[in-house]
């Protein structure tokens, strides 16, 4: 008998841990689309004429806000019979939010409960686990891995020292913007992160700024691969934007916060005159309202908006802008991308973005450099198409196939090896 023929093609069949809807459940999504998704746990998820539809309705009624983000929990290509839920649970949960002194502590209390159902419940055939670091519940993990299941974690955003050490810098730099979190909680994120490497197989994260960030903080090379998010929005069209007239429209996406960058963004606006330049900002923001009105000059700031809505504020942009300080691999940026937008971005933001092809790349606080390459492409409409069409190819590149075979590969390879 040969080597060959000793050799085991032993064939996924992974447990997607999903939280909330993180990347809008785009990881599920291509595990099926790979035929290999066994299951995906998620305490609350609304399918079509389901008892969680019902109540989201009625919230809507009353809060419009709260029920369309309770709502907005599904996904239509996802299969509804690969979703296990716990409706009594996530009610559970949530009423006991408030009984908890920070939001950390929450988290930690809710993934071991969660952790105690799926382990009650099982895990069907599945001989690989896949979840979020920070989210799933590290003795959960534990507990796969002794019971024979290959665990492939995702570090979603660079390690929390990391993460940290940033936000002690922004804050240091711009005092009285943000509520300051207690040192007390980030030692508590970084031991669940640390105990989560550990009983991970391996480690997929979005960008080569995350990977240097987990080596730094003791994770081994060998044990991480690089595999950048697909788009997590349906295919969203390219459009057409060479014949606008009037101001051009700077954008932005996500929460308009320190860790993203929102004083660079204001500082970069004031370089502008707002009758020919328009800077737009969409999102929530966690800054102190008084200094968000005093600082942000010119911008307009749109606040949260469904998402069902944001590919319509992209279509209405020209640049789009992320000045972020820490990420993981930015679903703003992908999704920017897809529509065919000139990016003007940070190494820090994770991004598949390539400086001078489908934008340019600055670190954070270099408030010259991006408005010097702002005003190219504001100067020059055909420089901003050329880099917008090669945003839109570049993100062909890694669109959902891209992204189902590589994880398809990621996990047969650590399950064979």
């Amino acid at each position: 008998m040969t080597a060959a023929s000793n050799s085991l093609n032993i064939v996924p069949r992974v447990c997607m841990i999903q939280d909330g809807a993180r990347r809008h459940y785009i990881v599920p999504l291509a595990l099926q689309n790979a035929k290999i998704l066994e299951m995906v746990y998620a305490d609350w998820y609304v399918r079509k004429g389901s008892f969680a539809n019902f109540i989201g309705k009625i919230v809507h009624f009353f809060d419009q806000k709260s029920g369309r983000k309770m709502l907005d929990r599904r996904r239509g290509d996802l299969e509804d019979q690969m979703i296990r839920t716990n409706l009594p649970l996530a009610i559970r949960l949530r009423l006991a939010k408030k009984r908890f002194r920070t939001a950390e502590d929450y988290f930690q209390w809710v993934s071991c409960q969660q952790s105690d159902w799926m382990i009650k419940e099982g895990f069907g055939q599945s001989n690989a686990v896949y979840g979020f670091v920070r989210n799933v519940n590290p003795g959960l993990l534990e507990h796969c891995r002794t019971s024979g299941m290959t665990v492939i974690s995702d570090q979603i955003i660079a390690p929390a020292r990391i993460e940290h050490e940033e936000y002690e810098l922004q804050q240091a730099r711009w005092p009285g913007w943000e509520k300051h979190v207690p040192s007390d909680t980030q030692k508590l994120v970084e031991s669940i992160e640390e105990e989560t490497w550990r009983n991970s197989d391996h480690i997929v994260c979005g960008s080569e700024y995350v990977k240097s960030g987990l080596i730094e903080c003791g994770v081994e090379s060998a044990k991480v691969s690089v595999v950048p998010y697909a788009p997590s929005g349906a295919d969203l069209p390219l459009i057409e934007r060479k014949l606008r007239t009037g101001p051009v429209v700077i954008g932005f996406t996500g929460s308009i916060c320190l860790r993203k960058g929102a004083p660079y963004f204001f500082k970069v606006a004031q370089r502008f005159n707002p009758e020919k330049v328009k800077f737009v900002m969409v999102g929530g923001s966690p800054i102190h309202p008084d200094v968000l009105h005093r600082e942000k000059g010119n911008v307009e700031i749109v606040g949260s908006v469904p998402r069902s809505e944001i590919a319509s504020w992209l279509a209405k942009f020209q640049i789009f802008f992320f000045p972020s300080t820490c990420e993981g691999c930015a679903g703003s940026v992908l999704e920017a991308m897809d529509t065919g937008l000139p990016i003007v971005s940070t190494e820090n933001s994770g991004t598949i973005v390539r400086d001078g092809v489908e934008g340019f790349i600055h670190a954070y606080d270099d408030i010259d450099g991006f408005a010097k390459s702002i005003e190219k492409l504001v100067s020059d409409v055909n420089l901003r198409e050329t880099m917008g069409l090669a945003s839109r190819k570049r993100i062909e590149e890694f669109d959902n196939e891209w992204y189902a075979n590589t994880l398809n590969a990621l996990i047969s390879k650590q399950l064979n090896s």
